[in-house]
């Protein structure tokens, strides 16, 4: 899939659907960090006012945390025909490009598009809720000025995704890291755990990687349930198997850099989520031949993989700042 055909807008104009696009970058040579969200959410109550959304929030070289919030009108929210430009009152995300501005920050960035996003395949099939790494892999150029403090972004790896549905999982863990050597070379990986008609389903987990010449993609509902993972707000711990493939992985994620943020649902419920750029990523690829299982892959990225744990309670001791 395109990234032009994965970002399409999802929503038909009727109540009961939110949707979001993110943009998540990282110096992997200091403690910078970026996540720039352009949303809005149209609430299944048809008397309550639709909004828009636009999130700026990460960290700066020195380490300190910063959020930005501001919401506008649905009137102020569009999109192309083919899904971008995605514009929300004078700020837009392009296939290539993002610039935006709200109270004391704004953002110029530029990057080369990436050729084929990634599906969460059986995350979408289970649930109300689906998410698209659009653009899985790119490294971004410009600047990003917060309260006087700018920010210059010198070829930072990156990656773009959509999410959309009727409501959140109630709770899921999600990496996703593209600092390696090679600007195509990615990690994506994530559980969650959906409302249905019999309850809270199993956790999903399903994975997609491209690393050192190898590339695998897990899919399918059942095939993912057969998955392991164990998840908080502190790291991950996940393996995913295939017939032939194998990704065992953990990612630790640290108090002092999560963000806490809620994302809101059409029916008015809440999600809690946390969210880092800055998580320790250790990561093994096996193959199957013919003498059994064998390390094809070591993947490593110490406080530059992206993570986000959320739940439907506020978790004890950690702020929630958006």
């Amino acid at each position: 899939m395109i990234p032009e055909v994965a970002n399409a807008c999802r929503w038909r104009g009727r109540p009961g659907h939110y949707e979001g696009w993110h943009l998540h970058l990282v110096d992997p040579t200091s403690a910078a960090s970026v996540w720039i969200r352009y949303s809005f959410l149209s609430p299944e109550d048809a008397g309550v006012g639709r909004v828009a959304e636009l999130w700026l929030a990460g960290g700066l070289a020195d380490g300190e945390r910063f959020a930005r919030r501001q919401t506008y009108a649905i009137d102020e929210f569009s999109t192309g025909a083919a899904g971008f430009p995605v514009e929300l009152a004078g700020s837009s995300l392009e296939l290539g490009r993002a610039v935006g501005a709200m109270a004391d920050a704004e953002w110029r960035l530029e990057w080369e598009p990436a050729a084929s996003a990634v599906a969460n395949r059986a995350a979408q099939r289970i649930g109300r809720s689906q998410v698209l790494s659009a653009q899985p892999a790119l490294r971004a150029t410009g600047e990003v000025t917060v309260g006087g403090q700018r920010l210059a972004v010198r070829a930072w790896p990156g990656h773009q995704a959509h999410a959309w549905g009727e409501r959140h999982a109630d709770r899921w863990a999600r990496a996703h890291c593209t600092a390696f050597p090679t600007a195509d070379e990615f990690l994506d990986v994530a559980t969650r755990s959906s409302p249905t008609l019999a309850g809270l389903s199993p956790p999903v987990t399903t994975a997609a990687v491209r690393f050192g010449g190898l590339e695998h993609h897990s899919g399918g509902a059942l095939r993912g349930l057969a998955h392991e993972a164990d998840f908080g707000p502190d790291g991950y711990e996940f393996e995913v198997r295939g017939t032939r493939m194998r990704l065992t992985g953990k990612v630790r994620a640290h108090a002092d850099s999560l963000i806490g943020v809620t994302y809101r649902d059409p029916d008015g419920d809440r999600v809690y989520c946390y969210h880092t750029e800055r998580a320790d990523l250790h990561a093994r690829v096996l193959r199957r031949s013919v003498r059994g299982w064998r390390a094809a892959a070591e993947i490593d990225a110490g406080g530059c993989c992206g993570y986000e744990y959320a739940q439907r309670a506020a978790v004890p001791g950690l702020e929630i700042v958006l």
